[in-house]
């Protein structure tokens, strides 16, 4: 806090930088304030997914995207401008047949929402559920209806954002992070089409 405060004195610009993510930034800066009892703005963090938000705003905030990752991935999305963002969990429920006994209670989407094809895949944290989520992220970049059924190309762009294999925790031994499940899902994806995922990543630990 000390040093926060040296540079809020000295009139020195400062931002938050970190790997995590899965909140907006207005929650983390929130928490920041609470725990420095100093004001911190939203723009003066910036998250994993952050380079994303330019993104999602330009070319998605009207289209149908599938939304993967932990925490509140959707409130991220929305915040970022998205009005239709599609969770993993709606599309089981939609038609739990897509990931068979994984006991999902059958909800149908709302049309015409449900007919529309997605735009993009956006991974905004560490999925957790990687079973239902591999399965649903093949069949959306897949493409087509019944979902998973346009062929054997990628017809849709996949966005990720911290590409690190493992991370530490309060676990002695790391834990596997979204780095390892993009690398599951486009193992999955080859075997599967036997063509390989283009994955258009930013943030930590990618070069801009």
């Amino acid at each position: 806090r000390e040093s926060i405060l040296r540079l809020v004195q000295a009139g020195i610009p400062f931002v938050f930088l970190t790997n995590g993510g899965g909140r907006t930034e207005a929650k983390v800066a929130s928490r920041l304030g609470d725990i420095l009892e100093l004001p911190i703005h939203p723009e003066q963090v910036i998250l994993s997914h952050s380079p994303l938000k330019p993104v999602m705003h330009q070319l998605y905030t009207t289209r149908k995207i599938l939304i993967l990752g932990c925490l509140q991935p959707m409130e991220v999305a929305r915040a970022y401008g998205a009005t239709k963002p599609v969770e993993v969990a709606e599309l089981c429920c939609d038609d739990p047949s897509r990931v068979p006994f994984a006991g999902f209670e059958e909800e149908p989407m709302p049309s015409p929402l449900r007919e529309e094809p997605f735009a993009a895949v956006f991974q905004l944290s560490d999925p957790v559920h990687w079973g239902a989520d591999i399965q649903i992220a093949v069949d959306v970049l897949r493409g087509g209806w019944p979902l998973g059924s346009g062929g054997d190309r990628q017809s849709i762009p996949y966005y990720q954002c911290n590409d690190d294999l493992t991370y530490p925790g309060v676990y002695p031994v790391p834990r596997l992070s979204g780095g390892a499940f993009a690398r599951a899902l486009g193992c999955c994806f080859q075997q599967v089409t036997g063509n390989p995922l283009e994955i258009t990543l930013c943030g930590k630990p990618t070069k801009l």
